[in-house]
C-alpha cells in the first residue's frame, strides 16, 4: 500500500519575499521496498534536480494506479535466491553420422569410409531437446587442418541439420567433423577417411 502525503512548504524567493510551493511526501510500505521523500520548489535545486523531482508525482500516480499488482511484480519472493546463477542450458546432441547423403532430414548411407568418386559427404546432427535458439558449427579437419567451417541455427523443441562438402581428388585421407557450440565447447567429433 502506498501513501502520499501533499505538503505546502514555505521558501524565500530572490527578493527575499516568502513564496509557498507544494511538496509531496510518499511514504512506501517496507514490504514494496520503497521510500521516498521528496520537496518540489527550492529555490537551491538545479535545473536537473528539479526535472527529475517533477516527475516524481507521475511517477507516484502509476504506483498507486497499479496498486496490488505493482506490489505484487516487486514483493520478494519466499524462496531461497540460489548464490550462482546457472548458465543457460545448451542443446543436446542425439544423433552425429557422417553418411552420403541426407533425404528428408534422414541420413543415408552412414559409414566411416567414403569414396571419393561419390561426390560428396554429409554431417548430420539432430539436437533434442533445444532449450533455446542456439548456434552450431561443423569444423571440417582434413590432416589436422581446418578445411572449412558451417555455422548452422539449431531451433527448439527439437531440431536436425546438415553440412555437405564437395569431394575431390586432393581431398583423400583423414578427416575429422567437430560439432560445437558457439563457445567452442564440443559436443562430439566425428572420424572419417576419404579413399580411391
Amino acid at each position: 500500500m502506498l501513501l502520499c502525503r501533499l505538503e505546502k512548504r514555505c521558501t524565500r524567493d530572490s527578493d527575499d519575499s516568502p513564496q509557498v510551493t507544494p511538496g509531496l511526501q510518499a511514504f512506501g510500505s517496507t514490504r514494496m521496498g520503497i521510500g521516498l521523500a521528496a520537496y518540489c520548489g527550492r529555490d537551491s535545486m538545479d535545473k536537473g534536480r528539479k526535472k527529475f523531482l517533477v516527475l516524481i508525482p507521475v511517477v507516484l500516480a502509476l504506483v498507486v494506479a497499479g496498486g496490488n499488482s505493482f506490489a505484487q511484480a516487486v514483493e520478494p519472493s519466499s524462496a531461497p535466491v540460489a548464490e550462482t546463477t546457472e548458465p543457460p542450458q545448451r542443446p543436446k546432441l542425439i544423433n552425429a553420422t557422417m553418411c552420403e547423403r541426407v533425404d528428408n532430414l534422414l541420413p543415408t548411407r552412414p559409414g566411416i569410409v567414403f569414396s571419393v568418386s561419390n561426390g560428396q559427404v554429409c554431417c548430420f546432427t539432430s539436437f533434442d531437446p533445444v532449450p533455446q535458439p542456439a548456434l552450431i558449427y561443423h569444423r571440417w579437419y582434413h590432416r589436422d587442418e581446418l578445411s572449412t567451417q558451417t555455422r548452422l541455427r539449431v531451433y527448439p523443441p527439437k531440431w536436425a541439420t546438415y553440412s555437405v562438402i564437395q569431394l575431390r581428388e586432393t581431398d583423400k585421407g583423414p578427416w575429422r567433423v567437430e560439432v560445437t557450440d558457439q563457445n567452442g565447447r564440443v559436443f562430439n567429433v566425428l572420424r572419417f577417411s576419404i579413399t580411391d
